[in-house]
Formats: C-alpha cells, sequence, structure tokens
C-alpha cells in the first residue's frame, strides 16, 4: 500500500491528523503496529502463532512523517498462481491475478502495450513491471526499458516464492476446518 488516505487519531500529534502517509506500508504492520501499541514485546509477538509475525511498528512514521521501515511488500504469492512484490519504487506483477477476469486493472486496461480487447492480460504473457512513483495507476509496464530492474526484481520474486509457508505447514488452518472461513481462500 501507499498511502492510508487520510489519518485521524486522538493518539495522532495534531500536526499529523488527517494527513496523507505516503511511506510503504502493509496491511500485516497494522498488527505489529497496534500490538506494540497495547504494550506486547517483540518476544510477545514471535510467541503469537506457529509462523512468524511479518509486519512491522509503523507508529513512529505514522506519528512524525519520518520513512517507513518497510523498504519492500508481497502484495500475493501462492505457490505457481500469480502474483506481485513491490521493493522501493518497482512493483513486479506475475501472471494475471483475477484469473482472466477483472481485477485491479490487471487485465489489460491498465497496460500501455495492450493487445486488442479480449486478449490475455499482458503480464500473463510476462512478468511487467511498473515505477510506482511516477505511474501509480500502473499504465506504463517499463520491463523492456529496465532490464537491469527486472532482473533484480525477478530474483527477489523467486527467492520469496521459495520462503513461502505453505498453508498445512503454518499449522493455521486445520483439515476439518468448515468449508466457509477465512482458509478456504487460502487452500
Amino acid at each position: 500500500m501507499r498511502g492510508l488516505g487520510l489519518v485521524s487519531s486522538p493518539l495522532l500529534p495534531a500536526s499529523r491528523r488527517g494527513t496523507t502517509y505516503s511511506g510503504l506500508l502493509h496491511q500485516t504492520d497494522a498488527y505489529v503496529t497496534f500490538a506494540k501499541l497495547s504494550g506486547l514485546t517483540a518476544a510477545d509477538l514471535a510467541r503469537s502463532g506457529p509462523v512468524a509475525v511479518d509486519g512491522m511498528d509503523i507508529w513512529p512514521a505514522l506519528t512524525t512523517g519520518a520513512a517507513s521501515p518497510r523498504t519492500e511488500l508481497v502484495h500475493n504469492i501462492f505457490g505457481a498462481n500469480p502474483g506481485a512484490i513491490r521493493v522501493g519504487r518497482w512493483k513486479l506483477l506475475v501472471g494475471d491475478p483475477g484469473g482472466g477476469h477483472p481485477y485491479n486493472g490487471y487485465n489489460c486496461w491498465n497496460a500501455s502495450k495492450c493487445e486488442a480487447k479480449g486478449a490475455a492480460p499482458l503480464c500473463a504473457k510476462r512478468p511487467c513491471l511498473y515505477d510506482m512513483e511516477t505511474d501509480r495507476p500502473e499504465q506504463h509496464d517499463l520491463a523492456e526499458a529496465e532490464p537491469a530492474v527486472l532482473k533484480r526484481m525477478t530474483e527477489r520474486y523467486a527467492e520469496l516464492r521459495r520462503s513461502e509457508v505453505s498453508l498445512a505447514a503454518s499449522g493455521l488452518c486445520p483439515a476439518d476446518a468448515p468449508k466457509v472461513d477465512g482458509c478456504t481462500a487460502n487452500r
């Protein structure tokens, strides 16, 4: 995520209320931030589940406007399925996260080299690379123009993919979980 929109809380300094934070943040950061605000320590968080907590405490950045402690984030990596990562200003899209259905703009309308309507999404053919500082709507794929960046990003994606914790290994969803629950979507 980039920018939380309007930030407001009586816990924030008056100078930060109603502002937009433009640092790199991820939804997992909210858990760590609120846990630490409630008095939990890093050791408490480490003992809180069967897999490591991967969020960061962003409270200092939100209260001061300082740079985010986060330099990268995973949007989505699930085995061989489509995914996306962000490292600094760069976003790499691999495959078609929408599975052929409209999904957050990944189905051709956002790609500058998109083929005829109904064609396979650009990122399904090869990874796409976007500069999120200059192209927030992801309209200009820079994969061909930035081969060195593309190489670094695809290598990082592969590294993160190898470190993926499977659902079974996580212990978060029992085999007998109901058909309709938070585990179903991740099976």
